[in-house]
């Protein structure tokens, strides 16, 4: 299991009680230039744990620093399977089911809970999805990965953020393709809680670009903005269907041919 952190004080103790009693070999805690009180808070659950390894990452080189924590982690990593753990989640012990470890790459669904806040977006997501469910439909709400030992390495470019992609889009383009060519399985039976809910409008806009380029029909991506309120996800397809990121079909034919 890697656990990526970047001055997360304020999730880290959810995070972490509730990977208390995890059923993993090993703990790999990578400290991601923290200035906060993330460090003790991990050697308190070291200091109780035979299985931990901490890490320290002391610069930046990819766009996407959680991204780049993670390789690091992965990179070290020895289990059959690496589980990519955020932070600031508190995660439900059923993800490491050895029923669902079948040589695919998974990931799991969550629910947005604002620990701090308002629990009404959190019952809203509650009932949505078991109307999801009643209706054998598949979640739209899946993350924290889980790879193969053969594939824990993420990639060796670094993942762009929107700003980047009207920079080189190519980069973002091989990170988009490559994710989803590792055709993660969703497993549905999890409830993991998201303490940090939301996406910032840059963050909804990629992944706009993203279901443009995976091929997602423009419906799906309309009821997904309007279920989940997140307006800017439709906002960055129509972006690129509208050629906003340039010619991305041609792009795409020229990333699979080399």
């Amino acid at each position: 299991m890697v656990i990526a952190i970047h001055n997360e004080e304020k999730y880290l103790p959810y995070c972490l009680a509730s990977l208390w009693d995890a059923p993993v070999d090993e703990f790999i805690f990578v400290l991601d230039r923290c200035t906060d009180g993330s460090e003790k808070i991990v050697k308190h659950f070291a200091a109780h744990h035979t299985n931990c390894k901490i890490l320290y990452k002391t610069d930046k080189r990819w766009l996407q620093p959680v991204g780049e924590a993670f390789d690091y982690g992965a990179s070290v990593a020895t289990g059959d399977y690496v589980f990519m753990v955020p932070a600031d989640a508190i995660i439900d012990l059923r993800v490491f089911d050895e029923t669902h470890l079948r040589g695919k790459p998974l990931m799991f669904r969550y629910y947005n809970y604002n620990v701090f806040g308002s629990k009404i977006p959190y019952a809203y997501e509650k009932i949505l999805f078991q109307i999801y469910d009643w209706l054998r439909l598949p979640s739209w709400q899946c993350f924290m990965e889980a790879l193969p030992h053969e594939r824990r390495v993420r990639g060796r470019l670094p993942p762009e953020d929107i700003l980047g992609f009207r920079k080189v889009p190519q980069l973002v383009l091989k990170n988009i393709i490559a994710e989803s060519e590792k055709r993660f399985q969703c497993i549905q039976n999890t409830k993991i809680l998201h303490l940090r809910p939301g996406l910032s409008k840059e963050e909804q806009l990629l992944r706009g670009v993203a279901r443009y380029v995976l091929g997602y029909p423009l419906w799906k991506v309309l009821l997904h903005s309007l279920l989940f309120f997140r307006i800017y996800v439709l906002v960055g397809y129509l972006q690129a269907k509208r050629g906003a990121y340039g010619n991305l079909e041609a792009l795409i034919e020229t990333i699979k041919r080399g």
